[in-house]
């Protein structure tokens, strides 16, 4: 499974930061108190904006939502890498940015743009991002979108990290933009609305490159009333997170998210339907194995029988693999024969 944790600069800064807010990571009792009250707020509001107004809150959000929200845009950055989908983007707009969580796993991804604007309502946020960032990054921070004066939409990208669900639909400037970066939570609700703005976008003339390796509808829309698409990885934690999060009922060892990355612009090649993405994990079924697979319209599932294998593979959701010319297919399963020859789990270097 991909790990991913959350770099010792930012550890750095983020302490520092804290202790500006009279928090400490020495101190976990309080912090894991904040995190505490911060969350039920978000189950409470799931539509709310966080209350950055409140130290509290902002002690919250730094100690613990911002290193598991970091490792999730930078597991995003990732396959966007291996995708293209970067490739001649001059601008970004993170909207909704907060404390800069997407932009800064952008930038720690090592990806760059000449002009990068972070616009958030809130004053608090974007002065925490400025903390956190440092200086001479050429970002700017503004309260509000100066419409008028946007970089060019040949190459804009337009960045929504957990923001999106609070709007009924993209802003006209972001659906004008050559590029969308869309990152949500894991909920079937969030999941569904997400594959549903993913419709959208492609009848309006976008082409998805992460996580979908097709054009065509979705599976999970189309074919199911229940299912939805989410990603997983592994967290490596901080240094101190053990004491933070014994305070907590929610435990982190694996992270959860929801995301799209679509352009104006079609993929270099279309790499379905041998290219899939494996969208589910596995479950035993009566001497069979079966993992949900999404390469094009139809809901498929990658299929197995154990006994008669030497040796099964091991997939975690969110993989890549290519598929060879051997594998069967029946009904709604591609099946496998030989693993070692039908089966290619793809990393960043092969893509």
């Amino acid at each position: 499974m991909r790990r991913i944790g959350y770099p010792p600069e930012l550890q750095a800064k983020t302490a520092r930061a804290l202790e500006r807010l009279e928090y400490a990571t020495a101190r976990p009792g309080e912090l894991s108190a904040a995190v505490k009250r911060l969350s039920d707020f978000y189950i409470a509001n799931p539509a709310g904006s966080t209350p950055w107004g409140e130290r509290w809150a902002q002690a919250a959000y730094l100690a613990y939502f911002l290193p598991l929200n970091f490792a999730r845009a930078s597991a995003v950055a990732r396959e966007g890498l291996r995708a293209g989908f970067f490739s001649g983007l001059e601008s970004m707009i993170d909207f909704g940015s907060g404390p800069g969580t997407a932009q800064l796993a952008l930038a720690r991804a090592g990806l760059a743009f000449r002009t990068v604007l972070c616009v958030d309502q809130r004053e608090e946020p974007l002065t925490l991002h400025q903390a956190l960032a440092g200086p001479g990054t050429g970002l700017t921070w503004r309260t509000s979108l100066p419409t008028a004066a946007l970089p060019s939409r040949e190459t804009r990208l337009a960045v929504f990290s957990y923001v999106a669900t609070e709007l009924d639909r993209l802003p006209s400037w972001a659906a004008e933009s050559e590029a969308i970066l869309l990152i949500e939570p894991s909920t079937r609700e969030d999941g569904r609305r997400l594959l549903e703005r993913r419709r959208a976008l492609l009848e309006m003339g976008f082409h998805a490159y992460a996580p979908c390796t097709h054009q065509g509808a979705c599976p999970l829309l189309e074919k199911s009333g229940k299912d939805w698409c989410h990603d997983r990885i592994a967290w490596d934690p901080p240094p101190g997170w053990g004491a933070l999060e014994s305070g907590l009922p929610m435990k982190n060892r694996t992270l959860t998210f929801s995301y799209l990355l679509a352009r104006r612009t079609p993929p270099a090649a279309s790499t379905a339907p041998r290219r899939a993405r494996v969208i589910g994990d596995p479950r035993a079924e009566k001497g069979k194995t079966r993992q949900l697979l999404c390469r094009g319209p139809e809901r498929e599932f990658l299929a197995w029988f154990p006994r008669r294998l030497s040796a099964e593979p091991a997939l975690d959701r969110g993989d890549l693999v290519e598929l060879g010319a051997g594998v069967e297919i029946r009904a709604n399963e591609v099946r496998l024969k030989d693993p070692g020859t039908e089966l290619q789990l793809l990393t960043p270097e092969e893509m």
